[in-house]
């Protein structure tokens, strides 16, 4: 369909996706070509892994160039140029962590090939735009702009704003210092304790495995102020001498002044940590080959966080998804292995509260001697009310533990981060792309650094291997465990060095024949005396727990359609401990129960525990367990604290441990079994009254899927008009099919947060089978061809089956799975 071929040429679909044409790029070695398949997904083909990026380039702009440029601007903060003032905030927040220097300044620690590739890439992303400059996205002419050429630095600053998304240890620590300050350390420690408690239950144990080292964590925390002022407030929000953020003018301006901002709240809800991740080997399934199921989680979008593509060059032959603007791949499949990534709330950051001198508050305390801020100076150009553009004058500060990132009187906080020193954290994922074993995979990222991830990943054919691999800096500490602000004063409070890599929990062959994780603390990772080298801030384990029992449910059976189902799976395991002391207590009160609550309870006795879309029970027992943690948590909380109902990981065993009779909260202490009882009864009153205040007296209105939505917004926060719509969902936070909502607003919620891609990728017959989805569509925007396709086969529990091979091979549809029932 290409015609006659012609060397140094690139041959693409164009826009509408309807015919090939030949576009004009310099310095090509030979010919490239772009074609889509039924779903929009590229296959890029080349005659040089070089010209293989140019292509890859060139074709991702064609799809994401608006929303590769907004998210290199919010990583160098440059949001505000073209969207207006109510933005600065985020891009002083960004120009104060060092985003884009840290991006710039590690370009020169690139080696040459990743540097070549980078390049590459960079140079078909260009040759989109020289040649689109009369017809770029609808977003740029929207705004009045156009987008400044793409650089090397621009794809590194990427990968660094991802690592801001996946890092949660400083919103965590800056909780935990709070409800130090405002109750003390032993009630903080019972409202904010490590989680889990416990690795997860394999079945076969430990395997043998090198012990991580001592970093002798468990010491208590420094006694420090968490570094804010009274009211609580960062140091980068606008002052009273600052312009004011809002937009008063027309409704275009207030519709440009919202770009951006849902994008960043990826930021804000970073603690959520989420993501599964598992592969089993031949010993476990039906076709005696190994399979391996990803299903990453973050916020959902449209267009999609994440982009598909199919690489067929000369080293380099592979499929899988990356953010767009980096090229290299964290889920994807080669001709020998297949590797998905969930991310590892391993503890890499902390908060260093730093003395200020009284008299020169250009300085801080270390060691009783004052040590010189580092003090630069930059200019944020930002549109006015009017759209006229203006200068704000941004002074950084950053001591030796980092950026300072909030002030107070007296002090100041920076933030110690790996994530923010200048490194190479992109060829290790070039070398996996094209490695042909697990041993090969492991040594690809032996200097990587952050952000840190756990990697599962299977290699093809019968008896093939499967490995779980730990990759990042994690930091040794003396003195302190990190969950919470430790004052910069005492160096010997600094860490001390890294994890050696090969000293990480890594799991190669196990012997129980699976490998998985669901951003749960692995094995190893709690030491016989208690400590927790990795952290404390990991997801609790019903996740994984449920994973490891659907594993062990058909061993030596498992199958493609198996995997597939398990990522739908919708059964909370807190339920199976709540729900039946509910029913407890209900028969306890059996002559205390509220008029009218009796028709509600029938349901809980022969529930499944499934957060089912079509469920009401589902719904009440939501709403129930919300009221139960208002109920205890309001005689104790500090006022106004309602950022604590985001930890739920945190307060779920707390819930556990008081219908036990063996909470540690003073305020709980008191309360007998019939307290307990009573209590548990009155929530699920209140529950229901709120169900019946918000949703109507009419329970078909109270079903899950109606109160718990998933909303695909555009990043412009203007959904209704060119997002991708509001779904009904099931799942939970506890569920493998997640679907987590903020508990702030009252029913019905919304569900803006879980599975952004599924994939599974089974070894049969010596061959990959790939099935996956990507909601809600390939495309740029939800009314554009593939903006929203895909959405139907997400939302039914549906892949795609993918054509991945080598040489010559179109990403073709071969057929669709069919949905659960």
């Amino acid at each position: 369909p290409l015609g006659s071929w012609h060397t140094g040429s690139l041959f693409a679909q164009d826009d509408d996706s309807s015919n090939i044409v030949p576009v004009d790029i310099a310095g090509l070695d030979g010919t490239v070509s772009i074609s889509r398949d039924e779903w929009g997904v590229p296959t890029i083909k080349a005659e040089s892994d070089r010209d293989l990026f140019v292509g890859y380039g060139y074709a991702i702009a064609q799809d994401r160039l608006w929303q590769m440029d907004g998210s290199r601007r919010l990583a160098r903060g440059q949001v505000a140029e073209v969207a207006g003032q109510s933005q600065l905030h985020w891009d002083i927040y960004h120009r104060s962590l060092g985003l884009g220097r840290a991006a710039d300044e590690s370009v020169e620690t690139l080696e040459p090939v990743t540097h070549e590739y980078l390049q590459a890439f960079s140079d078909g992303v260009n040759a989109y735009i020289d040649t689109h400059r009369g017809n770029l996205p609808f977003e740029f002419l929207l705004m009045n702009y156009e987008p400044a050429p793409w650089t090397v630095g621009d794809c590194l600053a990427i990968t660094r704003l991802v690592a801001v998304w996946l890092a949660a240890d400083s919103w965590d620590e800056e909780e935990y210092g709070t409800l130090i300050n405002e109750l003390g350390e032993e009630e903080a420690s019972a409202l904010f304790p490590p989680i889990p408690s416990t690795e997860p239950h394999y079945i076969f144990g430990q395997s043998d495995e090198s012990e991580l080292i001592s970093s002798n964590n468990g010491k208590e925390n420094a006694d420090v102020d968490n570094g804010q002022c009274e009211d609580r407030t960062p140091c980068f929000t606008l002052n009273a001498e600052s312009p004011a953020c809002g937009w008063k003018g027309d409704s275009k301006g207030k519709i440009i002044s919202e770009w951006f901002e849902p994008l960043e709240e990826i930021g804000i809800n970073g603690h959520l940590n989420a993501s599964n991740v598992w592969a089993v080997d031949g010993s476990m399934t039906e076709s005696g080959e190994p399979i391996l199921a990803m299903d990453p989680h973050l916020n959902y979008f449209a267009p999609s966080i994440l982009y598909e593509v199919v690489l067929d060059g000369v080293n380099i032959n592979c499929w899988g998804v990356s953010f767009p603007g980096m090229p290299f791949l964290p889920f994807g499949a080669n001709e020998k292995i297949a590797w998905g990534a969930s991310n590892l709330p391993a503890d890499c950051q902390d908060l260093f509260v730093e003395q200020l001198n009284p008299e020169n508050q250009n300085q801080y305390q270390v060691d009783g001697q004052w040590l010189d801020f580092e003090i630069s100076n930059e200019q944020i150009v930002y549109k006015d009310n009017g759209g006229i553009p203006r200068s704000y004058s941004l002074t950084l500060y950053r001591s030796i533990h980092g950026p300072v990132i909030y002030k107070g009187a007296g002090t100041c906080t920076a933030m110690k981060w790996t994530g923010i020193e200048p490194s190479d954290d992109v060829t290790g994922f070039r070398l996996a792309m094209s490695a042909s074993s697990i041993e090969e995979f492991y040594e690809a990222f032996r200097g990587y650094h952050s952000p840190a991830q756990n990697v599962c990943l299977i290699e093809k054919g019968e008896g093939g291997r499967i490995a779980q691999i730990l990759i990042g800096d994690v930091p040794i500490r003396s003195g302190y465990d990190g969950r919470s602000p430790v004052s910069g004063i005492d160096s010997s409070l600094d860490w001390t060095g890294y994890i050696p890599y090969d000293e990480l929990p890594h799991r190669i062959d196990p012997p129980e024949g699976y490998v998985a994780h669901a951003n749960n603390i692995p094995l190893g990772g709690i030491k016989e005396d208690g400590s927790r080298p990795l952290g404390a801030s990991f997801s609790s384990n019903e996740r994984i727990d449920r994973i490891i029992e659907l594993l062990n449910s058909n061993p030596g059976h498992l199958t493609f359609d198996d995997m597939r189902n398990f990522q739908m799976d919708d059964v909370d395991l807190t339920a199976r401990f709540f729900v039946p002391e509910l029913l407890e207590a209900i028969a306890n009160e059996a002559g205390n129960i509220p008029e009218g609550l009796s028709g509600y309870i029938d349901p809980l006795s022969g529930w499944d525990y499934r957060l089912a879309k079509d469920s009401v029970t589902a719904t009440i027992y939501q709403v129930w367990l919300l009221k139960l943690i208002q109920s205890c948590m309001d005689q104790g909380l500090p006022p106004g604290d309602s950022s604590y109902l985001a930890y739920e990981d945190r307060w779920i065993p707390i819930l556990e441990d008081y219908i036990r009779g063996e909470t540690n909260l003073d305020w709980l202490k008191g309360d007998s079994s019939a307290a307990i009882d009573h209590r548990l009864v009155t929530s699920l009153d209140q529950a229901v009254g709120e169900l019946q205040s918000a949703l109507g007296p009419d329970t078909i209105n109270w079903q899950w899927g109606d109160v718990n939505q998933s909303v695909f917004p555009h990043p412009s926060g203007v959904e209704n008009l060119i997002g991708a719509g509001s779904h009904p969902w099931g799942g939970g936070r506890y569920t493998i099919r997640v679907g987590y909502y903020s508990y702030i607003s009252g029913p019905p919620y919304v569900n803006d947060f879980g599975t952004v891609f599924r994939a599974v990728v089974a070894s049969e017959g010596g061959s990959w089978r790939i099935g996956a989805v990507l909601p809600p569509g390939e495309g740029g925007a939800a009314f554009l061809p593939h903006g929203m396709d895909q959405m139907d086969l997400w939302l039914e529990g549906g892949l795609r089956e993918v054509s991945y091979g080598t040489s010559g091979t179109e990403s073709v549809l071969s057929g669709l799975l069919e949905p659960l029932q």
